[in-house]
């Protein structure tokens, strides 16, 4: 099956068991798409036709960011903006400024668990199913695992171990604290703890396989000659 040229794909063609459709498909940048010759990745880029952002309720949200650290982030706000409504509700010279930073957390979280899910709904768009082209374990975008796509935006491997990593540590640590705790503590403040080191637990257990799945992607990419981007520019 010829592989066609560039700036024109073939999508109404039906592949060969053996061979796949070849065309513009999303690749390692989020902005552009790479041409899929049928067996291989060519050099010939172009800037994706999908749109990177959304405007939705007066904001404009999605961006070539990653989803994954987003959530953790939004999470990890969401859990400190609870911290300090605890400490505005015990009143005190610190209830103004502590009720402040809870507003600012809680907006600041709840905008950024938005913003990954326009994130990861314009990501899917950019492959949509039923669409063939390159085989999953020759893409460059994202990997599917478990209904997720993983690996989507632009970023570093090393960030996404080294954030899962912290928040890792971090759960670890509040589970020793409720343990430690637990014998002097009434059941509604265990079960807080405990809450709070299970959620810790499923954020860094995220990043971490959005580190790994981002570092078969850049595998991938080094073997397809695909030069790397600059880390200023992930």
């Amino acid at each position: 099956m010829s592989g066609g040229e560039p700036g024109r794909a073939v999508h109404d063609a039906v592949p060969s068991p053996d061979e796949s459709l070849a065309g513009w498909f999303p690749a390692e940048d989020p902005a552009g798409e790479r041409w899929w010759d049928g067996h291989r990745w060519s050099s010939h880029v172009r800037p994706t036709p999908h749109p990177t952002r959304v405007r939705w309720a007066g904001l404009r949200w999605g961006g070539t960011g990653g989803p994954v650290l987003q959530v953790v982030t939004g999470t990890l706000l969401l859990l400190g903006g609870r911290v300090s409504l605890l400490v505005a509700l015990e009143g005190g010279s610190l209830r103004l400024p502590a009720a402040a930073v809870t507003l600012v957390a809680v907006i600041g979280g709840a905008m950024l668990l938005v913003n990954a899910s326009f994130c990861w709904r314009l990501e899917s768009r950019r492959r949509p199913a039923g669409v063939a082209g390159s085989p999953p374990e020759a893409q460059l975008a994202h990997v599917r695992w478990l209904g997720v796509l993983w690996g989507v935006g632009r970023g570093w491997s090393q960030r996404s171990f080294v954030v899962g990593s912290v928040v890792t540590l971090a759960a670890l640590f509040a589970v020793v604290v409720t343990l430690l705790t637990w014998p002097d503590s009434a059941w509604g403040d265990a079960a807080v703890g405990g809450t709070v080191a299970l959620v810790l637990a499923l954020l860094g257990a995220m990043c971490l396989a959005d580190g790994w799945f981002r570092l078969v992607l850049e595998r991938r990419r080094r073997a397809a000659g695909i030069p790397m981007p600059r880390r200023d520019d992930a």
